[in-house]
């Protein structure tokens, strides 16, 4: 009878260590993952830059219909040649409006395109959930000043 009793107090005790354990390992993950001060955010930008020629707004339509219902958007699009850097030939590149910027504040025009990835230091992590990595392009239009005809006067 004893030795039941015993064998019955190992099993319960065996059991709130491992109830124990689990609780313990699972609080590390969460203050490792949530709460550590340890933790940085950083930004990672790379741009380039490449040669333009011609830059052409474009006000784009797009849609998805399926059995008579859908959605309609529109999106301004700037048209641009870049020139190719290895052959000099040109290509049509269409960017949206969205992200991107002109500035007048050079003589020799040229699209600059920045890349950022946002992440963490999560090297100490065990299984990392918050480590995900954005990819936002921005585009910089840099044109001469004095570039932008906006009126025409066809009158005189």
């Amino acid at each position: 009878m004893n030795v039941e009793k015993l064998l019955i107090n190992i099993y319960l005790l065996m059991k709130v260590l491992f109830v124990l354990t689990i609780i313990g390992v699972l609080s590390l993950f969460v203050y490792n993952n949530c709460f550590n001060p340890d933790t940085i955010n950083y930004t990672i930008e790379n741009y380039t830059d490449y040669e333009i020629v011609s830059i052409d707004i474009d006000q784009g339509l797009t849609g998805h219909f399926c059995l008579g219902s859908g959605t309609i958007s529109d999106t301004l699009f700037y048209n641009v040649y870049i020139v190719n850097k290895q052959d000099g030939s040109l290509s049509l590149k269409q960017y949206p409006s969205d992200n991107s910027k002109i500035f007048m504040d050079t003589e020799s025009p040229y699209l600059r395109i920045t890349k950022s990835y946002r992440t963490d230091n999560t090297s100490h992590k065990m299984i990392d959930l918050s480590n995900y990595k954005k990819y936002q392009p921005k585009y910089e239009f840099h044109i001469p000043k004095n570039s932008i005809i906006q009126n025409f006067d066809l009158g005189k």
